[in-house]
């Protein structure tokens, strides 16, 4: 309604019983009053939903302001961790309130990014697996993803289709209309090199997950495509991945053809990179299950920068170890120390030495790690090091002396650390190391002591309060986590408290915590 009113006239003249002027009168009357009703409506903001659920609700408020891009992934998590209650109930109104509503929002933004898509595609999947009532929507916004996906770059295209189809496989009540149409366009990204990586990440996803597509299409077509590949590395890496593909299928002449091809492609040199180490393991791990310990070793002697070489001899000695006790896992794991102290760069060979510490500590927990520790640090000062880089290499030894119960010896690692904040830093990296590898309770005590949150390094994407109550979030310390957050972004302190299980119920002095942060910033 506008704020102008029609004047009335109170003259005797105006109140003449004219019929003219009375006819006048009352057009005029009509016209105004239609004026109101039918003009352009402001929408209100009908605040946020509610779930009777109180760090949910919070979560939701805090967000509510926020752009898209962090609404998003907090509504989403929110409707999949109320669904997860609600399913016991056989009815998700809440949740699905939730995701409808997060469809509004979504419906008139044209710029989302792949992440977002995904986040979306995700909820209703997730959805739909609790309830097939909801198979047509998830699949309806699955066909929304994968046409918008078409505008994007062949990379960030790539991902989200194949993060997709792992969703769809997940779910029993997605038809399989909509997982083709998924894996079609993973058929038509324009980047050859793309195109062979994810249909190989897909295949063995179809293989791992998946039994309603099948699997000798996808990776006849992946290893049509892997020839014109130029990078070796790249090339190397797919080619073993489709070989074992190949024996999965019995073309046990194709997969011993793809391993050929792969040492050729070795020899022209590869350029491996921290990104790279996983699938190096798994090339080198198929390589020994397949009896060919020469060409392990050779692959890796073919491995530039040499960091990357004595990261890769410590990755041999661990498969090793794993595959077969009789072969040499400790003279992988010298070789890797050797190599890393001959380095001639003080920092590079201090990242290096600390990884490959690191990692033979994880693969042969018997070893103790102690006298390589302290061979490096009588060679390198690392105090004088960039900060990034000592707090990389003091997180890396930190953690390999816990996986060695040897946590009384980080002690003596306290003299080269500058700063209370720094300690945190580093402790809070060497947490992230441990429950990565599953070392759950030298995680757990570790991430207790941090005794502050230290400020945020330069370039960092998470502040520290978000990463520490990750930690506790996976670490089932839900309580733990909510101090922590008063210290983190508006939208990470939502995200944090959407992936707090709906079923749990905080502890009273928790719940005054979280209304402090309610009230906070309002």
């Amino acid at each position: 309604m506008f704020d102008t009113m029609v004047p009335v006239h109170t003259s005797r003249f105006f109140w003449q019983p004219r019929l003219g002027g009375v006819v006048v009168f009352v057009t005029f009357l009509v016209l105004s009053v239609s004026g109101c009703t039918t003009g352009p409506e402001v929408e209100r903001d009908p605040g946020p939903p509610r779930t009777g659920i109180y760090h949910l609700d919070v979560a939701l408020e805090r967000v509510q302001e926020e752009p898209l891009a962090r609404v998003i992934p907090v509504y989403a998590r929110v409707a999949v961790n109320l669904a997860s209650l609600e399913a016991d109930e056989d009815q998700l109104d809440r949740s699905v309130t939730i995701a409808r509503r997060l469809d509004a929002r979504i419906s008139r933004a044209n710029d989302l990014r792949g992440s977002e898509l995904l986040e979306w595609a995700w909820m209703w999947i997730s959805l739909a697996s609790l309830d097939e009532a909801y198979g047509e929507r998830a699949a309806a916004v699955s066909s929304d993803v994968v046409a918008r996906a078409r505008s994007f770059p062949s990379e960030e295209a790539g991902k989200l289709l194949f993060r997709l189809l792992k969703a769809q496989l997940a779910n029993p009540n997605i038809d399989e209309e909509s997982i083709r149409r998924t894996l079609d366009s993973l058929y038509l990204l324009d980047n050859d090199m793309v195109r062979a990586r994810f249909l190989v990440e897909a295949a063995e996803l179809i293989r791992d997950q998946g039994d309603r597509l099948a699997l000798n299409p996808v990776v006849q077509q992946a290893i049509a495509i892997v020839p014109v590949i130029e990078d070796p590395t790249t090339a190397l890496i797919l080619k073993v991945r489709l070989a074992d593909l190949s024996l999965t299928l019995g073309n046990s002449r194709d997969a011993r053809s793809l391993q050929d091809q792969a040492l050729r492609r070795a020899e022209q040199g590869l350029l491996v990179r921290s990104d790279d180490f996983e699938q190096i393991r798994q090339v080198l791990r198929y390589f020994l299950s397949q009896g060919d310990r020469p060409g392990a070793e050779a692959i890796i002697g073919n491995i530039a920068p040499v960091s990357s070489r004595a990261v890769a001899y410590a990755i041999l000695g661990t498969v090793a170890l794993q595959e077969d006790r009789r072969l040499p896992f400790r003279n992988y794991y010298d070789e890797a120390c050797a190599t890393a102290l001959a380095i001639a760069d003080a920092e590079v060979r201090a990242r290096a030495v600390a990884a490959v510490i690191r990692l033979r500590t994880e693969g042969e927990p018997e070893w103790s790690p102690g006298a390589t520790i302290a061979e490096l640090l009588g060679q390198t000062s690392v105090s004088r090091f960039d900060q990034n880089v000592r707090i990389d290499v003091l997180s890396s030894l930190t953690a390999a002396l816990i996986m060695a119960n040897r946590s009384q010896e980080v002690a003596r690692l306290r003299g080269l650390i500058l700063s209370a904040d720094e300690l945190a830093h580093i402790n809070l990296a060497a947490t992230e190391r441990l429950l990565a590898g599953n070392y759950r309770e030298g995680a757990r005590e570790l991430l207790g002591k941090i005794e502050r949150v230290p400020f945020p390094l330069p370039g960092e994407e998470q502040s520290p309060a978000y990463r520490i109550a990750r930690l506790y979030l996976a670490l089932d310390e839900y309580d733990r986590s909510i101090p922590v957050l008063a210290d983190a972004e508006r939208g990470e302190q939502s995200l944090a408290l959407a992936m707090i299980p709906a079923s749990h119920r905080l502890n009273p002095a928790t719940v005054t915590d979280l209304e402090r942060l309610a009230r906070n910033n309002r």
